[in-house]
């Protein structure tokens, strides 16, 4: 075996080893956080090709590879943190066919407003004045993932986790194809699957990727963000907040429960300031943030924080 199908795993190269018994997919996707999920949704709605020749309505079949249990809590990719999604993306899961679910959980983003520390001017933007629903949507995370999992698990897609790529090879099936046969170790067995089509949506720091020896472009972006979800005293639906300078950014969305995002630059100073931050600090700089956003008598009524 060459090394260039050799797969290193913490420091050691596993030489791939072809099993009895392997299972043959037509896609395979590492990673089961967003993407991997919505992809492997858009492509259940695929109709399944072989050897070039059409094969009716044969739906393509899929497995889905996670290092964590989807149902997992808490979960690295469906946690208490929010996403706000375009409305592009609705548009896209409205043709998956699971927006009518996601609807139900999300929160329409109706009116954005921009301002400037410091500065006069400010920016408003209302989705009536674009003839659109909305702007976009906020959804948490959590609601997301069990949407995706119970969609997944109605169209028959297979989920496998928790699970780890442990070998990766290829080997020639035809003279048109060419399968990729990964191994995985789970629950201290060794599984194989087989597909001429795997795809890495593993992260930002895709393991996959470092197996297939993918070059990657890094720039350093040197910001962090405190993150905090709150219940405020009165509903403050519809509403997106941005303030700059960009030096201390706060996104605030809010709906159900508002979340709140600070950003700034990677500095150990400000890392150290934000961990000592206590409840009642974190609760009066929340109330200011209110206050800027929108003249309301809103408060804080509870929350948590996340560095």
């Amino acid at each position: 075996m060459d090394k260039e199908n050799s797969v290193q795993t913490d420091n050691k190269v596993e030489q791939p080893t072809h099993l009895a018994d392997t299972t043959h997919y037509d896609v395979i996707i590492v990673g089961g956080g967003m993407i991997g999920a919505s992809m492997a949704l858009a492509l259940s709605t695929v109709q399944s090709h072989q050897d070039d020749q059409f094969q009716g309505d044969q739906a393509l079949s899929i497995a889905m590879v996670d290092a964590v249990a989807f149902q997992q809590s808490p979960s690295p990719s469906f946690d208490d943190r929010s996403v706000a999604l375009s409305y592009g993306s609705k548009k896209i899961f409205e043709t998956l066919g699971i927006w009518s679910q996601l609807s139900s959980v999300s929160e329409p983003i109706e009116h954005i407003h921009v301002s400037d520390k410091g500065h006069m001017g400010m920016c408003r933007l209302h989705a009536e004045d674009y003839e659109q629903e909305a702007l976009g949507y906020v959804v948490e995370n959590r609601a997301l993932g069990q949407v995706l999992h119970q969609q997944l698990t109605q169209r028959g897609i297979d989920i496998i986790a928790p699970a780890e790529v442990v070998a990766l090879d290829h080997k020639q099936h035809s003279q048109n194809t060419k399968l990729s046969i990964i191994t995985l170790k789970q629950q201290q067995q060794r599984v194989q699957l087989s597909s001429p089509l795997i795809i890495a949506a593993d992260g930002a720091q895709s393991p996959m990727a470092t197996r297939l020896n993918i070059a990657k472009q890094r720039f350093d972006y040197p910001q962090m963000a405190a993150i905090c979800n709150i219940k405020t005293s009165q509903p403050l639906s519809g509403w997106a907040f941005e303030r700059l300078p960009i030096q201390d950014l706060w996104h605030c969305y809010l709906y159900r429960k508002t979340a709140i995002r600070w950003s700034g630059p990677f500095l150990p100073n400000n890392a150290s300031r934000w961990k000592a931050w206590t409840m009642n600090v974190l609760k009066r700089r929340c109330n200011n943030v209110l206050v800027i956003g929108r003249a309301l008598s809103s408060r804080w009524v509870s929350g948590s924080f996340i560095l």
